[in-house]
């Protein structure tokens, strides 16, 4: 019998609202709630069907009977598979100490309540080492940077796109990297007379509908943004009372600008003064500018310091919490939180990161593999990962498979086989976000989550997966056994909310909009009342008096990754990875066949000039090769900058489908090659030459 449910997408964390058919209790179709403002349906949605019952999902745990990269495993039950880790992370714990045990979640596990339950896990046993995909994504950019600078996360930020004059993409593509409704956001402003930029070296969907296209070279965000500090302050069309009156180190930054030419940061970023000039004067004509942004600043070697450059843009031209431009809606704030860790239980990667773990409270996990080949800081020897695969998002395959050779235990908790399952002691079989209870958070409102269908085969929910580790550590008492308890220990200091989303389908408002504006000079952004940002300077600092106490420089300092990694000048092109796509969600979505009938294999993209300077034809095989290995890989003929080159991310899994499962990205980016504040690897901004294959 079929019949239609209302309820939220299960494939990825972006929760969009959808229409559900079912026969016989299975997923047979998914639509967008066209009822609702958060309807939304993407390829990977529409395809849940064939997700949700691959015959590739992990549905019963396995415990490894053969060698450790080998596929050698047989099905076992729930309680043989818990009572096995169990004895094995006790026996770690009784030889290393807790903080020999480490975890990872992944991007793969970004769901709301499991984001709640899992802030400390090992954690709760006194292991530092609780780890996730903030060490290569967000924290830079939504936490280290603006903690730094303002004194308020990230999260505090939203582009007021709906009353905006003017909208810059920086970095990111909002038809594919923001979820529900911000490309709609952005073609509604344009439709009404707001004028778009997009930078970004590749033109992409936004840049496609955009006025202006800024074909920035990858990797060198900074220098732009210090060019259009550099004209914004030269021509004197400074915000000069907020400057005056709430800000920290502004004659510092005069002085660091004064030392760069507009010429050299042309230069270094590829674009012409003409056209730095122009969207400068664009970006001075209205105060109503607002500018969403992401991963293209983070992965570069001034991950941190570019998007601090981009918030000290935004502030000195008068854009920071003004109707239409970067509205802060989340507040008041106390100062931020800087953890402190034992000299005996540093997180790994503390040591290398100190300002990484001091604000994010976690440990980095690209130093993990030090952790147990060398054992620095000491040895860590269990891990469990949840949604996620290091081997396929971090370079150097070859280190991470003899990191998890020496691994005394390693579990792994997934829906589909991913690369790490080949060295995994123990697998257990998750759920898709269609078969849990849970709640699911928006900009404006909280929903419930219902459950559409009862779980595949033998999987259970992340949380209950963990509940059950757990209880074998005695601190499952922790986490909730049931989808019932769930909710309680979710909401038990707001049974108010948890009424409310029982009782409204789409949920409740979390809070009414914010018609107040430049907040810092009424008191509202700080706890304390007093007037000006949570900073320690009580100031919006320019300088970081922050980074200073940490050995690093205070100003939004540049770091051009040609010189630092092609110092001889002898590569030609510039290498850019991991551009998002509605057929992948990081490195899921090349595993399940109808989702690489779009995309049937890692390309390499090169532009129109470059191929014919080349005489490259579409398909034909390239030779790619920078400082850290070489690949070949098809080309595309691709709207991007000339010398510049994109791969997509994801590939290197064994068992996605033939054309993906072979070709990794990260295998020619380098392992140290980083940012020095926040560890993350600087995948897009690599230099790059290429060559013809030979028949």
């Amino acid at each position: 019998m079929k019949i239609q449910k209302k309820g939220i997408c299960g494939i990825c964390p972006y929760n969009c609202h959808v229409l559900i058919t079912l026969d016989n209790e299975k997923i047979i179709d998914v639509l967008p709630d066209k009822d609702s403002a958060h309807g939304h349906l993407c390829p990977r949605g529409k395809a849940t069907p064939h997700i949700v019952y691959s015959d590739r999902r992990v549905k019963q745990p396995m415990i490894r009977t053969g060698e450790k990269g080998t596929f050698s495993f047989r099905e076992a039950t729930w309680e043989e598979a818990i009572d096995l880790i169990g004895e094995k992370f006790n026996k770690i714990i009784s030889q290393y100490g807790s903080k020999a045990l480490a975890s990872y979640m992944g991007g793969g596990s970004l769901e709301d309540s499991l984001n709640d339950f899992y802030m400390d896990y090992f954690g709760h046993i006194g292991s530092p080492n609780d780890m996730s995909s903030g060490s290569i994504c967000y924290v830079a950019s939504r936490v280290l940077a603006p903690l730094t600078t303002t004194g308020l996360y990230g999260r505090a930020f939203t582009p007021d796109i709906d009353n905006s004059d003017l909208v810059f993409a920086w970095g990111t593509n909002p038809k594919t990297d923001s979820g529900i409704g911000q490309f709609a956001k952005v073609l509604n402003a344009k439709k009404r007379g707001a004028k778009i930029i997009t930078v970004d070296p590749r033109k992409n969907e936004t840049a496609e509908i955009s006025d202006i296209w800024v074909p920035i070279k990858p990797g060198t965000d900074g220098a732009l943004v210090l060019a259009m500090l550099k004209l914004l302050i030269k021509s004197n069309r400074y915000d000069k009372e907020f400057v005056q009156e709430y800000t920290y180190g502004f004659e510092d930054l005069i002085v660091y600008l004064d030392s760069l030419t507009l010429e050299e940061l042309s230069k270094s970023c590829g674009i012409e003064i003409e056209l730095i000039e122009e969207i400068t004067d664009t970006f001075c004509s209205t105060q109503k500018a607002s500018v969403t942004f992401y991963t293209g600043l983070e992965y570069q070697p001034s991950a941190v310091q570019n998007t601090r450059a981009l918030y000290c843009l935004w502030a000195l031209g008068g854009k920071l919490d003004v109707e239409g431009g970067l509205h802060i809606d989340r507040y008041p704030a106390e100062q931020a939180r800087e953890y402190e860790f034992d000299i005996e239980t540093i997180p790994v990667g503390a040591k290398e990161y100190p300002i990484f773990s001091a604000l994010s409270g976690r440990g980095q996990f690209v130093e993990f593999p030090k952790a147990v080949l060398e054992d620095d800081p000491y040895p860590v020897r269990g891990l469990l990962t949840l949604g996620g695969s290091p081997i396929i998002s971090y370079p150097n395959k070859g280190m991470w498979e003899a990191v998890y050779e020496k691994l005394d235990f390693f579990v792994v908790i997934e829906r589909f086989m991913n690369e790490e399952s080949k060295w995994a002691d123990v697998i257990l079989p998750a759920t898709t976000y269609y078969e849990n209870t849970s709640y699911c958070y928006y900009p404006d409102s909280i929903r419930l989550r219902e459950k559409i269908i009862e779980p595949v085969g033998g999987a259970k929910n992340d949380i209950f997966i963990l509940q059950l580790i757990a209880d074998k550590l005695d601190f499952g008492h922790l986490f909730p056994r049931n989808d019932e308890e769930l909710l309680e220990m979710a909401f038990k200091d707001d049974k108010d909310t948890l009424k409310g989303i029982r009782e409204n389908p789409y949920g409740i408002k979390r809070k009414e909009p914010d018609n107040r504006y430049r907040k810092f000079e009424t008191g509202h952004l700080r706890k304390d009342g007093k007037k000006g940002f949570p900073t320690p300077t009580g100031k919006f600092e320019i300088n970081s008096t922050i980074l200073e106490k940490y050995g690093y420089i205070g100003l939004p300092v540049y770091r051009d990754p040609y010189k630092l990694e092609d110092k001889e000048g002898k590569y030609e092109f510039s290498l850019t990875t991991g551009a998002r796509s509605v057929y992948r969600y990081n490195s899921f979505g090349p595993n399940i066949a109808e989702l690489t009938v779009r995309e049937k294999e890692v390309n390499v993209e090169i532009s129109k000039l470059d191929a014919d300077r080349f005489n490259i034809e579409e398909g034909e095989k390239l030779r790619l090769e920078t400082p850290f290995g070489y690949m070949i890989l098809p080309t595309k003929i691709s709207s991007i900058k000339e010398r510049v080159l994109h791969i997509p991310n994801g590939g290197g899994n064994f068992f996605q489908e033939e054309g993906w499962n072979n070709s990794n990205p990260n295998e020619i980016c380098g392992y140290d090659f980083r940012d020095n504040i926040s560890g993350y690897i600087a995948c897009k901004a690599i230099p790059c030459n290429i060559s013809k294959i030979k028949e």
